[in-house]
């Protein structure tokens, strides 16, 4: 495959028997076959091409949240475009902006430069780690917002290598759920102009409130469960006792029940039996089923 790559005339790095433990915000997962970064959308266009042609799976990676990946390693070929950080102001108009963001573009970094140039919508968006790219495809949200909200356009390259632009209406979005089934490679959003003062008012509210309620300094894949229609996943795991629960290194936090905390040695094991343990006691306690939120990667045999 990599020969064949070369040959395409592919440019970016490949790399063999990487850990992704290091390249995770849980700080957990074992070894891909291949790490491949592209450099450009030719590079990308050529790689999903040759996998479709050879019928071998790809698992795209941003920043690495949201994401339980296996110990047991992953057999997909693992495409990492966190290097994509190109921005540009596209359209402006004195009501709004459309800027134009590459999928390594940190959501924060989106979010602080959204504030200081008096740009409005993705205020209840501070905190959250993670890249655009993985934000837009889980439609990440929070205190009544969502990036889905913003998003003007989508691009995407579909596993079979053709490049289509997706407006808002088209890419599906729901609850930290989007329908899209290409590689985002760049996302065209909309934002309304407001006082640079309000607006970063609004990030720092939000912003001290996680800080008190959240664990955000510690290795954790951010929620775990989605909410229920009309509960907080949270509050549901609270009040069924569990705060604290722990299970090997994997912890219920202390601070948000819906955040599990890597102790330092947790393993993906212990992080799925921990989630199956709160998922029964909750359907025991109040009869509510906890979806996963997090995204699966790798082998999981057994569970």
């Amino acid at each position: 495959m990599l020969d064949r790559l070369k040959q395409l005339g592919f440019d970016g790095e490949i790399r063999r028997g990487v850990s992704l433990r290091e390249m995770t915000s849980l700080r957990i997962g074992g070894s891909c076959e291949y790490l491949i970064e592209p450099s450009d959308p030719f590079s990308l266009k050529l790689l999903l091409e040759l996998l479709a042609e050879e019928e071998r799976e790809a698992v795209v990676i941003g920043g690495g949240t949201n994401l339980l990946v296996s110990d047991e390693g992953v057999q997909e070929v693992v495409v990492s475009l966190r290097g994509w950080k190109k921005t540009a102001v596209v359209e402006a108009t004195d009501e709004y902006e459309v800027v134009f963001v590459q999928p390594g573009v940190a959501l924060q970094w989106m979010v602080e430069t959204a504030a200081q140039r008096g740009l409005t919508g993705l205020e209840g968006l501070v905190g959250i780690p993670g890249t655009i790219g993985g934000a837009v495809f889980g439609n990440a949200g929070s205190y009544g917002y969502e990036i889905g909200k913003v998003v003007d356009r989508v691009t995407v390259i579909t596993r079979s290598g053709r490049m289509e632009t997706l407006q808002s209406a088209e890419v599906g979005f729901g609850y930290r759920c989007t329908g899209l089934e290409g590689v985002i490679v760049g996302v065209h959003l909309r934002l309304l102009k407001d006082d640079p003062e309000r607006v970063k008012s609004r990030c720092r509210e939000f912003l001290q409130h996680k800080k008190q309620s959240q664990p955000l300094g510690e290795a954790s894949a951010g929620c775990v469960f989605k909410n229920p229609p009309g509960k907080k996943a949270g509050q549901l795991i609270e009040e069924a006792g569990l705060k604290g629960t722990k299970v090997g290194q994997i912890q219920v936090s202390q601070r948000h029940a819906n955040f599990f905390i890597n102790l330092g040695r947790g393993t993906s094991r212990d992080f799925i039996d921990l989630m199956h343990l709160v998922q029964e006691e909750v359907y025991r306690r109040f009869s509510i089923s906890l979806e996963p939120e997090i995204r699966f990667v790798g082998r999981f045999n057994g569970g």
